[in-house]
């Protein structure tokens, strides 16, 4: 077979799976290729050499190095792909996840021209990405709940012929790392509770008869209400001007506003804990106020608005079980019952924001959207923890030392004018940026000098369908929760012994539940254990 051959016939098995790297191939030369010939070694075997001679394999006999973990299932990483020995061990076992970096696109034309790698590229336990999209490709195909362990190994000769390719690499799993573990740690401490707590929704949901139609006068000035610092100085001028203003107040904020004698006209939670509902002790529900509840928040709150002839809308947000019941909600209803609010940045501000979007409000201003703490404080006055603190006082434990413990339980990052944030705090702050910068509403911060600080630039295009749906009538089938609760447990049994279906993806933050209690491990056991777990879960829903 030609070269010619030879790299069509792996470039169009790449083209299935990843078109970027494909066109990146197809684009590149191999000028800045690592590799630069072949030698054959004593046992016939072909090698590939480096630019200073050096082969990547021993050239008495290249036989396969790095052999599997001592687990089920592991994700391995390896470094350069070379002639594809070193890795081929690994493959064989379907547990094992294999994905190869090499340097850089040049390096994979040169090699898609001299072999075939059909058989490996073709295998679904296996993919490729160069150094420079390594981090990405990690935080997009790394899931450690069906994915097990994470390794890092290289073949020593390529490593040696790319020190600083090496670095990066090491850098970039660093990160990405971090990031995977940070979202994992959140699922594992709410997978069950979120999960619990969309079915407790849904049936709530499921009992309401219609959602009624809303006008939402969207050419006022939307004010977003956090619960910062700077609220205490700012609050003032939605008094003054409140009739401008339609007010939409975080959960945490909401008690805040009642307490200076300001009604929201809607209040938005996407917390799902037991202590969200204390957000609300001292506003009770308001009758005249608009409550957006992602459908993984406190149910007791959604109770509580249906009980008092409230307005309720439910909103999906970032749990792929949220996206799983919308979209078969929607199939059985032709209509969105419940659109996606973006609750990806971490925080309920995030959220806030979001809704106002596409509730078409071209004018945005937050108001306690700190993200930091500000003059020595981590929220404003009347917020839930004032009064948690003050009781729980006392002489030699004040309600300052209990801020000042939450304040400092990480480490804190020092700002101007005494303001400090934490690292946690910047990435809800980088995420809202991010938010801005893709929308169409011109939106401004006020601070707590009361200066506006513009936050948008450029100009997109908000999803009207999304906005229609929200606020139009909706009549409601009351038989389709119990037909979603038999449609999953279909699904969960269809599942069994597959590597991915979307009931699998919808069950990935329950895993990670599972797996810190001890009733799963993800190296050593089958998702069907978790699959067995979750159906006993909804069958208490099917009662």
């Amino acid at each position: 077979m030609s070269d010619n051959n030879f790299f069509e016939k792996n470039i169009s098995i790449l083209a299935t799976k990843n078109q970027n790297l494909t066109k990146q191939i197809l684009d590149a030369g191999t000028q800045k290729s690592v590799y630069t010939g072949t030698m054959t070694a004593k046992n016939g075997m072909s090698v590939v050499v480096f630019a200073n001679s050096k082969p990547m394999y021993s050239l008495y006999n290249p036989a396969p190095r790095i052999q599997p973990a001592d687990f089920t299932r592991a994700f391995n990483l390896v470094g350069g792909l070379g002639n594809g020995y070193h890795f081929q061990t690994l493959l064989e076992d379907s547990e094992n996840h294999v994905l190869v970096v090499e340097k850089n696109a040049d390096s994979i034309k040169f090699l898609f021209s001299q072999y075939d790698f059909s058989q490996i590229l073709s295998k679904p336990n296996f993919d490729i990405c160069t150094s420079d999209s390594l981090e990405q490709t990690i935080l997009s195909t790394y899931i450690p709940q069906i994915n097990g362990v994470f390794n890092y190994s290289a073949n020593r000769v390529w490593a040696e012929n790319n020190i600083e390719t090496e670095k990066t690499i090491n850098q970039q799993i660093q990160s990405s790392l971090k990031r995977i573990s940070a979202d994992y740690s959140v699922q594992a401490h709410f997978g069950k509770i979120w999960q619990r707590n969309i079915l407790e929704n849904l049936y709530i949901f499921s009992k309401q008869k219609k959602n009624s139609l809303l006008t939402i006068p969207n050419h006022k000035t939307a004010a977003i209400i956090a619960a910062g610092p700077t609220l205490d100085s700012t609050i003032q001028i939605l008094k003054n001007k409140r009739s401008n203003f339609y007010i939409i107040a975080t959960d945490t904020a909401s008690q805040v506003l009642f307490l200076n004698d300001i009604i929201p006209d809607a209040v938005v939670s996407v917390d799902g804990q037991n202590i969200s509902y204390r957000h609300f002790l001292k506003t009770n529900i308001l009758p005249q106020t608009l409550y957006i509840l992602d459908l993984c928040a406190n149910p007791s709150i959604s109770k509580a608005v249906v009980n008092t002839n409230g307005t309720l809308r439910f909103a999906s947000g970032s749990h792929p079980l949220c996206k799983l019941a919308a979209d078969f909600f929607k199939a059985n209803n032709n209509t969105t019952l419940f659109p996606f609010i973006d609750s990806t940045s971490g925080t309920v501000t995030g959220a806030a924001l979001d809704f106002a979007i596409k509730a078409g409000f071209n004018k945005i201003e937050l108001f306690g959207a700190d993200f930091a703490y500000s003059r020595g404080k981590p929220y404003c006055k009347g917020s839930y923890l004032d009064e948690t603190y003050n009781n729980s006082s006392s002489r030699i434990g004040t309600q300052e030392t209990a801020f000042s413990a939450l304040m400092f339980r990480t480490s804190l990052i020092p700002l101007e004018n005494g303001t400090t944030t934490t690292e946690t705090l910047q990435q809800y702050n980088r995420a809202l940026t991010n938010a801005f910068e893709k929308s169409s509403s011109h939106i401004v911060r006020i601070s707590a000098d009361l200066q506006p600080q513009n936050l948008t630039t450029r100009k997109n295009t908000i999803n009207n369908q999304d906005q229609l749906d929200f606020f139009s009538e909706t009549l409601y089938n009351p038989s389709n929760f119990a037909d979603f609760i038999t449609w999953i447990l279909k699904s969960i049994s269809e599942a069994r012994g597959k590597p991915q279906s979307d009931i699998i993806t919808a069950l990935l933050p329950f895993a990670a539940w599972c797996e810190k209690k001890g009733y799963y491990q993800s190296s050593k056991n089958s998702f069907d254990i978790i699959l067995d777990l979750a159906q006993d879960f909804f069958k208490r829903y099917a009662e």
